[in-house]
């Protein structure tokens, strides 16, 4: 009898988590609409590398998507960094020298990801 009530006491408890979890107030990282676009991203040369910074805007993201393209290169942004929610720096090192490099980030969250940062552009002598 007492291992059917720790069972059931078990199943209740998994439910009552289950129902917090799911009425759960959204703005906890991961809300249901696109979070808000970063802003202000910076580029400076920093030890061989781009040190970027930018605002976070958002209060719901889950983490941040860094992309680079080479300037004047064909194709899209890559992807090179996913830096976890509340991140405002991201360091990108080695690169090439003579190379210059753009950058845009966005904020990410389940559901969406915003619209991309202002562009910033550092050369690496």
């Amino acid at each position: 009898m007492k291992n059917l009530l720790r069972l059931t006491s078990l199943a209740s408890l998994l439910a009552i988590a289950a129902v917090a979890t799911a009425c759960s107030d959204d703005s906890d990282h991961g809300g249901t609409d696109a979070p808000a676009a970063p802003t202000m991203l910076t580029a400076e040369l920093l030890s061989g590398g781009a040190h970027l910074t930018w605002k976070d805007n958002s209060d719901d993201e889950t983490n941040f998507m860094v992309m680079r393209k080479e300037m004047g290169a064909a194709g899209d942004f890559a992807v090179i960094a996913m830096p976890t929610f509340d991140t405002t720096a991201y360091h990108d090192a080695p690169l090439t020298a003579g190379k210059t490099y753009v950058y845009v980030v966005q904020a990410m969250n389940e559901s969406a990801h915003s619209e991309p940062s202002n562009e910033a552009m550092v050369t690496i002598p």
